[in-house]
């Protein structure tokens, strides 16, 4: 495999995966009720006289389905172009060209039709065949010829949404922030307090704006423009983001949802993004995720799902195309690739990022007894390999409240007005979690007070068999310490972190530390353009004029720019944004 592959694997949006066997993923992709409905088609042969040809030619759980499917209604598949194939079935990125490209040869008999491969589940789904001609199943002679019909197609939709427009809808973000512009240069602009009642106009400008800074949160290729032609919400702005809305743990009601297997196939790639370490891409699928939760009807088509907050153009393709074949392309084209499970294998070690993971790929790595023979590993990567299936196991609350009540006792013995807090998931009321943070503070203690306070604690632990290895040593100035510890009646390794926070920071840590990532780049885009900067130190206010402030010039904010840091409920005060009990963090 060529670096240049491997690179593509992080970067391009074609190299789609779950996490799981080819077995498990074949089952959580079929529903039963789609199972149920094809047992009730089989006499309708809708499919008789057709012999279809799969391009590319793959076999895997989910292909060997719907290929039984198909022969269940009729139809022939063949394995080769020769065995009087009446019609090639491709994906909705390939051209005939490409068809040419992969048979190797000039052109196509005459009898021969090329179409998209939904086409057969949605003559099983609807009952009836289908007019094989119809120009949603046409597939274009080129790529170029494709692009410019839509363009075209794009462009005339973009017409007639902005007739209806004009008719009916509010102010496009466009013509919004013109006119925000324009009124900014006649009319002083006049500090508002921050209890100071906005005007609704404010209120939608800064929406606008908000939107803006949201979409970089959206995977780059499936991003949607603001440009006006989304829905518009009535209303408070602060309704549009995550941190204004209450999200209950949602997987009772996933069962339920009428989205149900839309929701469980984008869940599926969005555990591939998190295994991948892939967050920026990871954040526009929990986006759509969390809108879908929030429906109370079925969303079957594209342009439904693109009206929806948080869902781009190539996201909405994928729903119409699970809502209309019960399937997903690109998870079916990645189960079979090797090269994606080795990397995604290779992330889940302790101690190995995209960037060694790609390398040690290239260098021949595909196992981990591979991985272990590497005379380069650091002790941390050693004992991620040794206990790889432990420390890549989610826990049961149970078993996180025992190790938590270890280290709460331990920490008590040597200062009873130290305080211990679990967080993350443990803290958002989630059934189960991937490792135990905690939190370490003592009233009116500054950073200093609780090192030495640490120190103790890890040696006490250490020595009763509790804390079985060190990850790392206390860094960032001593705040942090990750290891693994242990405890009677259970023999796996679970990964703990230790996190110092001085008293006068609690609040900011609470938030930032009890998450979810959604809900805190949330809120900071609330703060961000309300004029402050959030993060797990405090809440600043930035000076005056100045832009939105990078992640990495947080070292520039001073002490004289911070306006709460100790109370986490006053920085939601301060925000406008309602308090959200930790239970209701998980947009």
């Amino acid at each position: 495999m060529e670096s240049r592959e491997i690179e593509d694997f992080f970067e391009s949006q074609d190299q789609l995966a779950g996490s799981e066997d080819e077995e498990s993923v074949a089952k959580r992709t079929r529903s039963h009720d789609e199972g149920g409905e094809r047992k009730k088609q089989k006499t309708r042969r809708v499919l008789d006289g057709f012999r279809f040809l799969l391009i590319p030619k793959k076999r895997n759980k989910m292909t060997e389905t719907r290929v039984k499917a198909f022969k269940n209604h009729g139809a022939v598949v063949c394995d080769k172009l020769e065995d009087r194939v009446t019609h090639i079935l491709v994906g909705k990125n390939w051209t005939k060209r490409d068809v040419l490209n992969n048979l190797k040869i000039d052109e196509l008999p005459s009898t021969v039709k090329v179409i998209r491969d939904n086409f057969p589940s949605d003559c099983i789904e609807k009952a009836r065949t289908l007019d094989d001609n119809d120009s949603y199943y046409v597939v274009e002679e080129s790529r170029a010829n494709d692009s410019f019909k839509e363009r075209e197609r794009l462009k005339k939709e973009a017409e007639a949404k902005e007739k209806d427009s004009d008719k009916t809808s509010p102010p496009s973000d466009k013509q919004q922030h013109e006119k925000n512009e324009n009124d900014s240069e006649s009319v002083p602009q006049k500090a508002s307090k921050a209890d100071d009642p906005e005007s609704l106009f404010e209120r939608a400008v800064e929406a606008n704006r908000l939107h803006q800074e949201a979409e970089q949160y959206i995977s780059d290729d499936e991003e949607e423009e603001v440009n006006g032609h989304g829905r518009k919400k009535k209303g408070d702005w602060s309704s549009n983001y995550m941190c204004m809305k209450t999200s209950l743990y949602p997987a009772a009601q996933d069962i339920k949802n009428p989205n149900a297997r839309v929701i469980r196939l984008l869940s599926l790639m969005l555990e591939h993004y998190q295994n991948t370490k892939d967050e920026w891409r990871a954040q526009g699928y929990r986006k759509a995720i969390a809108t879908l939760r929030r429906q109370d009807r079925p969303i079957t088509t594209a342009k439904e799902a693109k009206k929806l907050p948080g869902i781009g153009e190539r996201l909405s393709q994928k729903i119409e195309e699970i809502s209309t074949t019960g399937h997903l392309q690109r998870l079916e084209e990645a189960e079979s690739d090797p090269m994606t499970k080795t990397l995604e294998l290779l992330i889940k070690i302790h101690g190995v990022g995209p960037k060694t993971a790609k390398k040690w790929y290239t260098d021949g790595v595909r196992t981990l007894d591979d991985a272990k023979e590497r005379p380069d590993l650091t002790s941390s990567q050693k004992i991620g390999i040794e206990h790889y299936d432990d420390f890549n196991e989610r826990m049961p609350r149970s078993v996180v409240e025992k190790h938590y009540t270890v280290v709460k006792e331990a920490l008590q013995k040597f200062d009873t007005a130290a305080e211990a807090i679990p967080m993350g998931s443990f803290r958002r009321g989630q059934a189960d979690c991937g490792d135990i943070d905690i939190i370490i503070t003592k009233k009116h203690a500054a950073l200093n007070d609780l090192t030495p306070l640490l120190h103790k604690l890890i040696k006490h632990l250490e020595s009763i068999g509790f804390i079985v290895c060190s990850l790392s040593g206390p860094h960032q100035e001593g705040s942090k310490w990750y290891g693994a510890s242990v405890i009677p009646g259970d023999p796996k390794w679970r990964r703990l972190d230790f996190l110092l926070v001085p008293w006068k920071e609690r609040g900011a840590a609470l938030i930032y530390y009890t998450g979810n990532d959604l809900f805190n780049r949330s809120i900071r885009t609330v703060a961000q353009h309300k004029g402050y900067q959030l993060n797990q130190k405090g809440l600043y206010k930035r000076p005056s004029g100045s832009k939105a402030v990078k992640a990495k010039e947080d070292e520039n904010l001073s002490e004289k720019d911070l306006v709460e840091a100790a109370d986490e409920e006053r920085i939601f005060e301060i925000l406008g944004v309602q308090y959200r009990a930790p239970t209701e963090r998980n947009p």
